[in-house]
Order: C-alpha cells, then structure tokens, then sequence
C-alpha cells in the first residue's frame, strides 16, 4: 500500500505491507519516508474484536520510538 496525507503545506508518504495468516494473524512493515519504520502485529479474535500494536522506531531527527495499541469490532454479516 502506498499512502500520501497533506495539509496542502506539506506532503507525507507513507509504504506498507502486511501478511495475512489463516484469516486471523497479521503482522508487516511500514516505512514513512523521512520519519520512521512501524512494525506491526494484530489478531482478530472469534467474538469480533480485533486488537494490533505498532512500534514505530524513528529515522528522524527526534529519534523517539513510540507504542502504539489498536483495538476495534468487526460485526460479523448473517451473510458467509
């Protein structure tokens, strides 16, 4: 995936992969250029809930890793 975000001052592109395992496990990559490398991790769990973390090591200047947790609900259609 490829993503560009701007305010119309400045631009930012970010690029990522994810792998996708047995509908459930997910784990990949991304790089925002000129900023910082993300590796990511999730699982989607049986009830709907799906949890992920990011851990994003910084290549700029300000040279502060971060933690970052995710957590949504995936409602599930009466339609398989």
């Amino acid at each position: 995936m490829f993503f560009v975000k701007t305010d119309a001052r400045s631009t930012q592109y970010d690029i990522n992969t994810n792998v996708v395992y047995n509908k459930k496990y997910r784990g990949g990559v991304s790089y925002r250029v000129d900023d910082a490398i993300v590796f990511l991790a999730g699982i989607l769990l049986k009830n709907g809930l799906d949890i992920g973390v990011a851990y994003d090591i910084s290549v700029s200047d300000i040279k502060k890793p971060s933690l970052e947790f995710m957590a949504a609900y995936h409602f599930i259609s009466a339609r398989k």
